[in-house]
């Protein structure tokens, strides 16, 4: 059998061998392929995951009043899109508003929101920015449990200087 393997039989001739197929070729194709669906996936989660958070962080200018707290001669209106505040991260517009329902320049914004808890303070990051509308500002904040957050927005400007202090009722 070892002869007839490599040839030597008495004088015949080996018959040829059969021409291999290239595993390479089809492999290739395939990797190829699971590389790009690979690819295709990541980009379709990335590209979702910055849709929603964009979806999230944007919201039309009004919204729905969440909480309406007055300070002085002014209320402060609390507004999401859905008119609540949720676990995790919100975008919400706060508002300052004088008695007849205009909203008027406070100037700097500032405010946190800290849950405490025996031992540990949970804080939300809340942060806050002003828009192009006079008297509405942007905010975020990520709060890490439901329950009601303790609230504190410090302002200073043309309204003069002033703070209010509520609970936000997160859902």
């Amino acid at each position: 059998i070892r002869r007839r393997q490599l040839g030597l039989t008495g004088g015949e001739a080996a018959p040829p061998a059969s021409p291999r197929r290239s595993v390479r070729g089809p492999r290739r194709v395939w990797f190829a392929l699971a590389v790009v669906a690979l690819v295709a996936a990541v980009g379709l989660l990335g590209w979702r995951f910055v849709y929603r958070r964009g979806a999230t962080m944007t919201q039309p200018s009004g919204g729905a009043v969440v909480q309406t707290i007055r300070s002085g001669t002014l209320d402060l209106v609390l507004r999401s899109s859905d008119g609540s505040l949720h676990l995790g991260r919100n975008a919400f517009t706060i508002e300052f508003r004088s008695a007849a329902g205009a909203c008027v320049d406070v100037g700097t914004v500032h405010g946190n929101a800290n849950m405490r808890m025996p031992g540990m303070v949970m804080p939300s990051g809340m942060e806050v920015r002003g828009t192009t509308e006079p008297g509405r500002y942007e905010a975020t904040a990520e709060f890490g449990m439901a329950g009601a957050w303790p609230v504190t927005v410090e302002w200073n400007g043309p309204a003069g200087q002033g703070s209010v202090s509520f609970q936000g009722a997160v859902q």
